[in-house]
């Protein structure tokens, strides 16, 4: 059998032609072989989410508190003031505090058939906690 010689341009085209098809493979089985560990790992991805601040509530004994001052002060009149709890503070939240004087200090030495019961519309301005309140 006669076989011809091979011309270097055709043996170093087909060099090139092995390289161009070795390399990926070679580079599939170098990055497969990293896979073969003897512990197995997954890789796991974890997405974080913001956790929600805890809803933060007014101090509704304090602004129980502040609705028997202003009584104190603008009527002249001791009070008990009861407001619910726990309120969310946070801006626009109404709600109600029930105001009662004692029927003997109305008047001078006149006294009511009963304590007079005064709702307070109270309603939550900001986060801080500051309030305004009517009595109604």
């Amino acid at each position: 059998m006669f076989t011809r010689p091979h011309s270097s341009s055709t043996r170093l085209g087909s060099i090139r032609t092995r390289a161009i098809v070795l390399a990926p493979a070679v580079a599939i089985v170098a990055l497969a072989s990293g896979c073969g560990a003897s512990k197995s790992q997954s890789a796991t991805t974890t997405v974080s989410t913001p956790t929600p601040k805890p809803p933060s509530y007014l101090d509704t004994a304090r602004v129980a508190k502040s609705i028997e001052a202003s009584i104190l002060s603008q009527r002249r009149l001791s009070s008990k003031v009861v407001c619910p709890s726990p309120v969310v503070q946070e801006a626009g939240v109404e709600f109600q505090c029930m105001a009662t004087i004692a029927r003997k200090q109305v008047g001078k030495g006149k006294k009511l058939p009963r304590p007079v019961v005064t709702p307070f519309e109270v309603t939550v301005k900001n986060a801080e906690g500051y309030v305004t309140y009517v009595g109604r």
